[in-house]
């Protein structure tokens, strides 16, 4: 897929949350072009490494002062591309309404970043978790259920990308609405107390949530203990310090991706 389907999903994504969608560029980060090596690639989706990619892209788009290495790759790759993403940036908002203000918001920004290796999953295996473990994360059953090599040739045809967006946009997932009956008794007896079923999701737990889906996409099964460091680690980074509840989150991303999986097979 292209840029802007990227930049879309982590759009709709910050919007299902009730943020602000100007920081949807960063779904753009880790870079991906066609001089860049193999293992730049790999690193750029580890989430180990998110945290340099966000302080980097979070200067030099945005302007806040998060003291990264000025003299490290990561940055001075993002500082070469910096032209091309906000055209890229540019192209999407003819598809959607997006503030002209890119946002500093890091949490924010950190769910649209953590949505790109999300979204590759659909078309290739992700090595997520690395170092922790080498296991590749991937929406195996989909590529069971069609011929690899021709999903990615479809995927990669502008006509199909064009309705493919479209459909997405419109799609009646961004408007889901929860069955209390869809969860556990002791889960809806909880989320009726908060009053939540009416509620935008939550942002952060959005992050938790896609991690987790990462680490149960994984192949070979990892430990829960190499999801729950990296998703203790990640937080530390963006100081969220509460614990947080995902089951509305997870259920609308395991949503997302039937939606998604469907409109792949159109």
């Amino acid at each position: 897929m292209d840029s802007k389907t990227y930049i879309i999903i982590a759009a709709k994504l910050l919007e299902v949350c009730g943020q602000d969608k100007g920081a949807a560029i960063y779904s753009l980060i880790p870079l991906e072009n066609s001089r860049q090596e193999y293992y730049e690639k790999i690193q750029g989706q580890s989430l180990e490494n998110k945290p340099l990619l966000l302080n980097s892209a979070l200067e030099l788009l945005s302007g806040v002062k998060t003291g990264v290495a000025k003299n490290s790759h990561v940055y001075t790759t993002i500082k070469e591309e910096r032209e091309e993403l906000l055209k890229q940036l540019g192209d999407v908002k003819l598809l959607i309404n997006l503030p002209s203000t890119i946002s500093h918001d890091k949490i924010s920004a950190a769910l649209s970043l953590v949505s790109h290796s999300y979204v590759d999953c659909f078309f290739h295996p992700v090595q997520f978790f690395l170092p922790h473990s080498s296991a590749c994360c991937g929406q195996w059953e989909l590529w069971e259920r069609n011929n690899y090599f021709e999903l990615l040739k479809k995927t990669n045809e502008k006509e199909f990308q064009f309705n493919f967006r479209d459909k997405l946009i419109v799609s009646k997932i961004w408007n889901i609405k929860f069955n209390p009956e869809h969860f556990s008794e002791i889960v809806r007896r909880r989320l009726s107390k908060e009053k939540a079923f009416d509620k935008k999701l939550n942002l952060e737990a959005m992050i938790k949530a896609m991690v987790i889906r990462m680490g149960e996409m994984a192949k070979p099964t990892i430990n829960y203990e190499v999801i729950d460091y990296s998703i203790r680690s990640f937080f530390t980074y963006l100081g969220v310090k509460k614990y947080l509840r995902v089951d509305r989150e997870i259920k609308f991303l395991i949503e997302l991706e039937k939606e998604i999986m469907t409109l792949l097979g159109e």
